[in-house]
């Protein structure tokens, strides 16, 4: 290593006459002065291994930075001009000497490699300070010892790139005037730093800091970014006193933070990961902005503790977003008065939640995910309610408040619930298979669709309310059990619609009016009780063939619009009563079907003509009070007996006997039947007759083949039966009619057909 020394005419830095020894320097040797030095200008490709300013009176101009291996030495009674100034490349001593470096300072370590920068004194900078990175995420700059001074005036400190700045020097913003900026892209300031200025300091862009202490004492603090503390393992300790940082602070990695002071934020404090906070200091919200973000870097299923020791309690806040992990808050009161939003996670505990100004509440991904802490609303302004879960342990609370209402709530768990006048748009009760007790403190109102699923209990003094009967739908879901939910329902029941599809178990209403003003369906499941199901609007009544689908509730259509039995469609109805009272009835293409043994059914149906009906088992009894109507055809589909009473008939255009053994029919004495287009029995055989005939012995009930009706039966035994007023009842291979009227047999098949 050689030394150049700069001649007392002075010149380019790149020119040979400018030095006493006929050489410019190398990367390797070391620049000096002497007392005699003339002015020196740095120009392109400046550089040298160190530089030491003793002595120099003289102006030294950087038109260009000069590239610095190791030390530089500054020393009073020289002048510093140009718009550049240092580039350091390779560690080294700084030593100030009481002077202040007022061009630019840059640090430009290899990639992958460390500068270490060691202070003799504290080194006081008052120009733009860059610290880069190479490229290279494991390139560092480290400051030891002393203070790095950044002084009175205004210019830009930046860190480039990936790297960090590190080491045991404190960086210490104390100028009487000016704006220093500072900012970090993805770099992170890793030395304590000291704010006690009489001038302004600005952090621009994002601002990145861990593992060491951050003070405020004095400044104003003209433009914040957001400060990010995200060093896994790191221990930062934040100590601003009473500096508000007017943007976000995050926290994004599992770190230790220790709070000396109070940590004012104005927009959003994000917690991101699962920091272990410590300190007397406590994170306080400042201004109507002021916001929390949880979890985001939590994996779901994490349980992640809310850091309730490090908040004011209650905590106030504009809003909450919940974005990750499980948080448990059993503590600390937070007071919302904007949005509070649940996106991949769950909150928990007994910490409440209180939504007391204007703004949303909602799962905005519409994911089956909860809050189970204690919720409620009281507010002078509008909640807006998305998509909602609770869980297990959860209640919720509307005291005052506008509400805006356009996604589901969902119970999974035993929740209480007293929402008062509050009307809910969608409710669903019960999901994943989960044995819930809902307690009902007041009334819940819904004006879309209620679903009631699984294992389900409820308790308390309210009950499910429907706001209105043509918007509400009432959606009975796979049961975990049969479930009779007679007394949490009015009873008198208003709805729009109600639908059936609780597989295999059964539904109990008792004592409940239902007045449905729309559809009334059963796709799969049992819906029975002592209530009365009354069509009173314009819809439909649907079902399917299946003898796990069907109605047992009383019936009754009293409507002044029209009532639609689809095309297509079976609807399965049995033992109850079912009353037609006025309205359209349309049931072209469509089923009634009749199966359950040994059961009675009432129709008060005069007014209705059925399209077909299927009757699907034995032993069965029709009461029918006034004329039962079927245009299309009635199907015996079981062998049995089927009694036919009340104080009125049916008139059927076809019957057809699908089976033959032991089949009989009952009809009560007294009542007029009529068969309009043909009764088919022909599979019977000699060893069992079939049987027609009237319920009292040596009383005729009439039976009526209009003329022209096909007559087809075979082994039919007829007793106590009038047939008389219409075309003869002819039976082949039967046996002789007992008491009967109009009714004869033949054993002769040309004779039958004459």
């Amino acid at each position: 290593m050689a030394t150049r020394t700069v001649k007392s005419t002075g010149g380019n830095f790149s020119s040979t006459g400018t030095w006493v020894e006929g050489a410019v320097p190398t990367a390797a040797d070391s620049v000096v002065f002497t007392a005699s030095s003339g002015a020196l200008t740095i120009d392109s490709g400046a550089v040298c291994g160190t530089i030491d300013f003793t002595n120099y009176t003289n102006t030294v101009t950087f038109t260009f930075n000069l590239t610095v291996s190791g030390s530089v030495t500054l020393a009073s009674g020289f002048t510093q001009a140009g718009s550049s100034g240092l580039n350091i490349i390779s560690s080294g001593t700084l030593t100030s000497n009481g002077v202040t470096w007022s061009r630019s300072f840059t640090t430009s370590p290899t990639a992958g490699t460390t500068i270490i920068l060691t202070l003799s004194g504290n080194w006081t900078q008052v120009g733009n300070t860059a610290f880069n990175s190479g490229g290279n995420a494991t390139t560092y700059t480290t400051i030891n010892s002393n203070s790095f001074i950044f002084g009175t005036g205004s210019y830009t400190v930046n860190i480039i790139g990936t790297t960090n700045v590190n080491g045991s020097a404190t960086m210490l913003v104390s100028g009487s005037s000016g704006t220093v900026t500072f900012g970090s892209s993805n770099g992170v300031y890793q030395l304590n730093f000291t704010v006690n200025t009489s001038g302004s300091v600005s952090f621009g862009g994002t601002f990145q800091y861990a593992n060491a202490t951050f003070t405020y004492t004095a400044g104003t603090i003209a433009a914040a970014s957001s400060l990010v503390v995200s060093t896994a393992g790191s221990t930062t300790t934040l100590n601003m006193g009473s500096m508000v940082w007017a943007t976000n602070i995050i926290f994004g990695a599992a770190e230790n933070v220790v709070l000396s002071s109070n940590l004012y934020w104005s927009l959003t404090l994000a917690i991101n990961a699962i920091v272990n906070f410590s300190g007397s200091g406590l994170m306080t919200p400042s201004g109507s902005s002021a916001s929390i973000t949880l979890g985001a870097g939590v994996p779901n299923g994490t349980q992640y503790t809310f850091p309730s020791a490090n908040f004011p309690n209650p905590l106030n806040i504009a809003g909450m977003l919940i974005n990750g992990g499980n948080t448990l808050n059993n503590s600390t009161t937070i007071n919302v008065s904007a949005s509070l939003t649940n996106n991949t996670a769950q909150m928990a505990g007994t910490g409440p939640i209180n939504m007391v100004g204007t703004g949303t509440f909602a799962i905005s991904n519409g994911n089956p995910y909860w809050i189970t802490n204690p919720l409620t609303i009281n507010t002078s302004g509008t909640i807006t309610i998305g998509t909602i879960g609770f869980a297990s342990g959860s209640s919720f609370t509307y005291t005052t408040g506008t509400i805006s209402l356009t996604g589901t709530l969902t119970i999974q768990g035993s929740t209480t619930m007293n929402s008062g006048s509050m009307i809910w748009n969608n409710v669903t009760f019960g999901s994943g298979g989960i044995a819930i007790t809902c307690t009902l403190n007041s009334n819940l109102l819904w004006s879309g669709t209620l679903t009631l699923q699984n294992t389900l209990g409820f308790a308390g003094t309210g009950l499910l309310t429907p706001s209105n009967n043509t918007t509400t739908t009432l959606y009975f879901g796979t049961q975990g059990s049969n479930y009779n939910y007679s007394s949490v329902f009015p009873t008198t029941l208003n709805i729009k619609n109600l639908t059936i599809a609780s597989a295999t178990f059964t539904v109990t209403f008792n004592g409940i009016t239902t007045n449905v003003n729309g559809n009334l369906t059963n796709s799969s499941g049992i819906f029975t009780g002592t209530s009365t199901i009354i069509m009173v609007g314009t819809g439909t009544i649907s079902g399917i063939n299946s003898g796990t689908a069907y109605f047992q509730n009383n019936l009754t259509i009293n409507t002044s619009g029209t009532i639609t039995f689809p095309s297509g469609n079976i609807f399965a109805y049995n033992t109850g009563t079912f009353t037609y009272t006025s309205g359209t009835v349309v049931t072209t293409g469509s089923s009634l079907y009749l199966f359950l043994t040994g059961t009675t059914t009432t129709f008060n149906t005069n007014g209705i003509t059925w399209n077909n009906v299927t009757i699907s088992n034995s032993t069965m009894t029709f009461v029918l009070n006034s004329t039962f109507t079927v245009g299309g055809t009635v199907y015996s589909q079981q062998n049995g007996t089927f009694t036919f009473s009340g104080t009125s008939g049916f008139i059927f255009n076809n019957f057809i006997q699908q089976y033959s053994s032991g089949f009989g029919i009952t009809l009560k004495a007294g009542n007029t039947y009529q068969i309009t287009g043909g009764f088919y029995y022909a599979t019977g055989y000699n060893a069992t007759h079939g049987t027609v005939k009237s319920d009292t012995t040596s009383s005729a009930a009439k039976l009526i083949f209009s003329p022209g009706a096909v007559c087809n039966i075979s082994y039919m035994d007829f007793t106590d039966i009038d047939a008389s007023g219409g075309r003869t009842i002819n039976i082949f291979n039967g046996v002789a009619p007992v008491r009967c009227t109009n009714v004869r047999v033949y054993t002769d098949l040309q004779n039958i057909r004459s």
